[in-house]
């Protein structure tokens, strides 16, 4: 007996008392099983409701309600008990539809009653273990379920079997859909992101295919609804059958986006810093540039951070450095000089410490401003800008005993390479002096002006279109308008009407190079009278000679001269008596002229002076005079000075010399063309300097010594700052290097030629290609490399294109190192330089030649595809927007059109009538959007009228459905349309006989199985108290008789097994089935089967298990040493196929081979074998026994031709 603690509860339904009573006996006795009983199915269902019970045993066939009713009620009300059918009525159809209607098992009455309600015992056990396990899976999936909802993991479930998938809530939300009906493998693959769609689909296949037992991928999908892009880490495991296929699969998806854009961020972040890095680089080889000729190694790096830090200690301004913290890091010999503090009692020191010496207190001053902008207050400067993060400021300083001095302070912020604040730099200069020659040059500027204003001669300036720009109080005087009014007016509106345009031709004259020396020109006074007006002019050009900025005009009003002129022409003899007053006159007329003359004469040395300082006009224009000592001192400086060099105009003038900031390994340069420069010469040369804050900056330099005349010498000349175009050529030679190591790393064949069409470069890959050196191939010489076949078309090719400036592409075979000639595709293109300038021909070639043989190949199999086309027996077409574009013959010859007559005409005209097209169109639509193939039967006309039936299939040429074109395949069915409904006919007919016949078959299988329902109760009954006698009797004498009596019930009880089975024989119609599907059932109860039947399908009755199943229990009962069973089969000469059945045992005496298949023949029932012979022989198939006596049975069944199928 087996002990349990929490035995299963369950409830025996059924009509008869009798048999409940020894039912709930034996269950009870089994062990583990409590048993509650009821013969009334209604109080059943009342009991079952309560929920109780572990599970429910009920008789199928009881007068109130039969046991499938039952079931039914209980699953209609929601309850999922488990549900065993227990009947003695044993038709397969009471088994299928209880079964169907939910039932959890089925066993019949019957036989041995320990045997059979020990089977029950064990199915109850099953069962109600079963319902515990499936209520803690319930549990253990809803834990499962929170645990996905709480870690946001997504499940997935695919049956391969079945093709179904299952996805969890969290899998639907993860990729932004709906909770419904699961995707299907294409629409999953379709949310997958595009870039990473194949490795998905790769990577499913593969491992399926590959025997792995499941893979990790990570991926990215466009969420349902907002495409949202979200990455996933996607975990599957497979599951396989003893063969090794793959029967089910199980995965997890897990939403990483969040970490990934953390990664991303991260990434960002470090190509942020190697960007930082990269620039710092770029920085420290341009210091290591400037201040070092050697480069590359970390040893000149340090040499040229020691180079910096010596620049800065021999700066000529006064600098300091401070940390992050305040302290002081650095201290100048200047600032040194400047303070009286030497540098090792301030370095180090911080609390402001630096500005002691300055302002005689310890107080926040400008670098601190820098380094925490709330630090200073702008009073403390008289002059306070900010530039960029650069501050600037002034301070005046007192000194006792000595005036005062004014401080120009420039400080700047000091980055480490991940631009994190690591200090400031501070710079002092002494701008007392330049200050006062600034207040000088104010001065002097101001008493030019007044000179110019205040002069007594009319002055006037215009533009190269006769625009008035500028003119004096006395030009004022002169044509009584204010200088402000007429200024931006035309040069028309100074001269009257009548000598406007006389006037204004003089003036374009002395433009154009004729200049006016004591011109006469009448002016216009706004009052409206006339003044003539002397004039001398001088045209002023731009720094090429030749272009024309200006025209400057002086002039002397003689109009009261030639008002005394006309007046002594009138009075002759007035003018001669008052001659010698006429005299005096004329004496003072002299003088003025004399004093004209040498006005105009400094008139002229100024514009010439302009004109020399105007030729070399850049960025910047100086002058220098020739000192007694041999040094040239500079002596006028204008233009972007302080731009250039951060110095002012005044602390240039105050080095007197240039020099001064011209960079020290330039300085050879400088003396040679500007301090040696002989008289009458010029000089252009480009130079560095240092700036004030220490950068270096690229000057071309212009310089012209001329002679004063008087024994003197001076230079002219001008800057133009070039550090953008020395920097533009350093990064174009930079990016030529990039060019030249990315073309030499790279797959491609580069090539580059001149304006003359001859190559002057190739790259590594292409020398390496051609196993040639650069010298052979320069020039024409890559030529001798290319087919002879194709040199005649590349070279013209090519120097068409040259001739044309346009970008060419061909293809030409190329002989490599080893011989080989392969395939490239040449493309070339013409290049510019920055000004537009043709520069000749660079292209890249690639080899093409896998490309090309596939091509060949795509060609031949074109071809080979083009020949079925026209030879295939079956009509082959295609349709585009529902018209015909290609046909094949046996189309033509199906709708009787030639191919002519079709080609471009719409598939409607195949077709008897619109409602025929339209239904048929429908169908089309229908299934390629379900399925995206189509097979449609349909009727199609003719061309001479006649109706025929054909097959269609219809397949889309692209994704866009029947919208891109279709191909499709047509066969005339019309003759098998024909047969078939006369078949159909003459089978209505059949089953019309056959219903009558199933009719009067059904009344009598309902009364046979009623019979054989109550006789198998009673039997059941009989047996279960035969066991409960045998139990208590001890007389031999009685034993023997109830064993005979229990051999006489076994028989009867198998007889009537024989009886349900013969009833249901020929009672459905036969059917295609597959050999391989139908001994299933025998296999698995029973020895190993090695099949090898294949897809072998035969037409034959229903029942077709049961032969296999009677086949195996044959074997088991007689085959006593059997291991195995065979199944087989082969094709006879005559279209017959035999399939054999055969097993290894102790095989069947020659005289019982056909005897075995009457009835009553056996060892058992001697039913099975004639059963199956009965059952064969629905279908004209016959079995018969072959096999060799002693090396086993072998049964062989000849299925006649056409009742099988391959």
């Amino acid at each position: 007996m087996h002990s349990f603690t929490d035995p299963d509860h369950i409830l025996y339904v059924d009509d008869e008392e009798a048999l409940l009573d020894i039912g709930r006996i034996f269950l009870e006795r089994a062990g583990g099983i409590a048993v509650d009983t009821t013969a009334s199915p209604h109080e059943a269902l009342r009991m079952i409701l309560t929920g109780c019970y572990d599970a429910v045993v009920s008789d199928y066939q009881m007068p109130e309600m039969d046991g499938i009713e039952l079931l039914k009620q209980v699953r209609k009300a929601g309850n999922r008990v488990p549900f065993i059918i227990f009947t003695g009525r044993g038709r397969e159809e009471v088994a299928i539809e209880a079964l169907n209607n939910g039932a959890d098992f089925y066993l019949q009455k019957g036989g041995n009653p320990g045997t059979q309600f020990a089977e029950l015992a064990n199915a109850v056990r099953q069962l109600a273990g079963r319902k515990k396990a499936e209520s803690a899976v319930r549990k253990s999936e809803e834990m499962l379920h929170k645990a996905e909802n709480l870690a946001y993991l997504g499940s997935w479930e695919f049956d391969h079997l079945t093709g179904w998938l299952i996805w969890s809530e969290v899998t639907y939300r993860i990729f932004g859909l709906d909770p419904g009906e699961p995707p299907t493998y294409e629409e999953f693959l379709a949310k997958i992101h595009p870039d990473d769609r194949t490795k998905v689909d790769t990577m499913y296949f593969a491992t399926v295919a590959g025997g792995k037992d499941g893979y990790e991928v990570e991926h990215r999908i466009l969420r349902g609804g907002t495409g949202e892009v979200r990455h996933l880490v996607e975990r599957c495991e497979h599951q396989r059958d003893e063969s090794g296929r793959v029967v089910r699969s199980v995965g997890m998806v897990h939403d990483i986006t969040d970490r990934k854009q953390a990664e991303l961020e991260l990434l960002s972040r470090h190509e942020e810093l190697q960007a930082a890095y990269e620039q710092l680089a770029a920085v420290e080889e341009e210091l290591r540039t400037s201040f070092d000729d050697l480069a590359g190694s970390q040893q000149q790096l340090r040499e040229s951070e020691r180079r910096l830090a010596d620049i800065i200690e021999f700066l000529p301004d006064a600098t300091f450095v401070i940390d992050a913290g305040g302290h002081v890091i650095a201290w100048n010999r200047a600032i040194e000089e400047m303070t009286g503090v030497p540098k090792r009692e301030i370095l180090g020191r911080g609390d402001h410490a630096y500005a002691v010496p300055f302002y005689g207190e310890a107080r926040p001053v400008l670098i601190d401003c820098v380094l925490r902008p709330d630090g200073l207050a702008d009073g403390f400067y008289s002059v306070l800008e900010q530039k960029g993060e650069t501050l600037e400021g002034e301070v005046i300083l007192a000194r006792p005993g000595r005036a005062d001095a004014i401080l120009m302070l420039r400080a700047s912020p000091l980055y480490d390479r991940e631009g994190r604040h690591v200090g400031a730099i501070e710079t002092l200069r002494d701008i007392t002096g330049q200050k006062r020659v600034e207040a000088d040059l104010r001065e002097t500027k101001e008493y030019l002006e007044n000179l110019i204003e205040h002069a007594n001669a009319p002055i006037i300036v215009w533009s190269p279109d006769c625009i008035i720009t500028r003119f004096n109080r006395a030009f004022e005087s002169l044509i009584g308008i204010p200088a402000g009014e007429a200024t931006g007016e035309n040069l028309a509106i100074l001269f009257p009407e009548e000598s406007r345009d006389a006037s204004m031709e003089k003036i374009r004259r002395a433009m154009g190079g004729e200049l006016w020396d004591d011109v006469e020109v009448p002016i216009l006074h706004r009052s409206g009278g006339v003044r003539t007006v002397l004039w001398n002019s001088a045209n002023v050009a731009g720094k090429d000679g030749r272009t024309l900025l200006a025209t400057i005009a002086q002039g002397q009003d003689i109009t009261d001269r030639k008002r005394a002129e006309s007046e002594l022409l009138q009075r002759h003899e007035e003018l001669q008596a008052a001659y010698e007053q006429l005299a005096s006159i004329e004496e003072e007329l002299r003088s003025s002229f004399i004093d004209l003359a040498e006005s105009q004469h400094h008139i002229k040395e100024s514009e010439e002076r302009y004109r020399r300082i105007s030729e070399s006009i850049s960025d910047v224009v100086y002058s220098c005079v020739l000192e007694h000592s041999g040094d040239y001192t500079i002596d006028w400086i204008a233009g972007a000075v302080h731009e250039i060099t951060g110095y002012t105009d005044g602390e240039i003038l105050a080095m007197r010399c240039w020099k001064a900031i011209v960079h020290p390994d330039d300085a050879p340069v400088f003396e040679r063309e500007i301090l040696w420069l002989p008289p009458g010469t010029s000089s252009l040369f480009e130079i560095r300097i240092v700036r004030r804050d220490g950068r270096v900056r690229w000057l071309r330099v212009s310089a012209n010594c001329t002679d004063t005349g008087n024994g003197g010498m001076r230079l002219y000349g001008g800057w133009q700052d070039i550090t953008e175009h020395k920097e533009a050529e350093e990064a174009l030679r930079e990016s030529e290097l990039h060019f030249r190591i990315l073309a030499d790393h790279g797959q491609a064949l580069i090539w580059a030629s001149g304006t003359d069409t001859k190559c002057d470069y190739f790259n590594g890959p292409w020398l390496a290609f051609t196993g040639r050196t650069l010298e052979q191939e320069l020039g024409d010489g890559w030529v001798e490399g290319v087919h002879p076949d194709d040199r005649a078309r590349c070279t013209g090719i090519s120097a068409g294109a040259f001739a044309r400036r346009e970008p060419f592409s061909m293809t030409l075979r190329l002989r490599r190192h080893d011989g080989e000639y392969r395939w490239l595709q040449n493309d070339g293109s013409p290049r510019y330089d920055t000004h537009g300038n043709f520069c000749g021909y660079i292209g890249h070639c690639l080899d093409v030649t896998s490309q090309r043989l596939a091509e060949e190949t795509l060609r031949k199999t074109a071809e080979k595809m083009e020949s079925i086309f026209r030879a295939a027996p079956t009509g082959i077409g295609m349709a585009v927007d529902g018209v015909f574009t290609e046909v094949n013959g046996r189309l033509c010859e199906i709708a009787g059109y030639t191919r002519d007559e079709l080609i471009g005409r719409h598939v409607r005209l195949l077709y008897p009538d619109d409602a025929t097209y339209e239904y048929a169109l429908q169908q089309m639509h229908a299934r390629v959007e379900k399925t995206g193939t189509c097979t449609l039967e349909t009727r199609s006309r003719r061309k001479d009228g006649a109706i025929i039936d054909v097959l269609l299939s219809i397949t889309p040429l692209g994704p866009a459905g029947f919208f891109g074109g279709v191909t499709f395949t047509a066969q005339d069915i019309t003759e098998r349309k024909t047969m078939e409904r006369e078949i159909e006919h003459h089978a209505g007919e059949l089953a019309r006989q056959t219903n009558s016949l199933a009719i009067a078959n059904k009344k009598l299988n309902l009364m046979s199985s009623i019979t054989r329902h109550d006789i198998l109760n009673q039997l059941t009954i009989l047996l279960g108290n035969l066991s409960f006698a045998e139990e208590v009797v001890q007389d031999p004498e009685v034993s023997e008789y109830l064993a005979r009596v229990q051999s006489a019930a076994d028989r009867i009880h198998r007889q009537i097994e024989f009886t349900r089975d013969y009833t249901d024989l020929g009672v459905r119609s036969p059917e295609w089935q597959r050999i391989s599907d139908a001994i299933q059932t025998a296999a698995l109860h029973g020895l190993p089967i090695d099949d090898e039947a294949g897809d072998l399908v035969v037409y034959t009755d229903p029942m077709l298990s049961t032969v296999f199943a009677n086949l195996m229990d044959n074997t088991i009962r007689h085959g006593e040493p059997a291991t195995r069973v065979r199944v087989r089969y082969r094709l006879e000469e005559n279209g017959d196929l035999t399939l054999v059945w055969e097993d290894d045992g102790t095989g069947i005496p020659a005289e019982e081979k056909e005897r075995i298949f009457h009835r009553g023949v056996g060892k058992n029932t001697g039913l099975g074998l004639f059963l199956i012979r009965e059952i064969l022989g629905i279908t004209g198939i016959t079995i018969t026994e072959t096999g060799e006596p002693g090396q086993g049975a072998r049964f062989e069944m000849r299925v006649p031709r056409g009742a099988y199928r391959l």
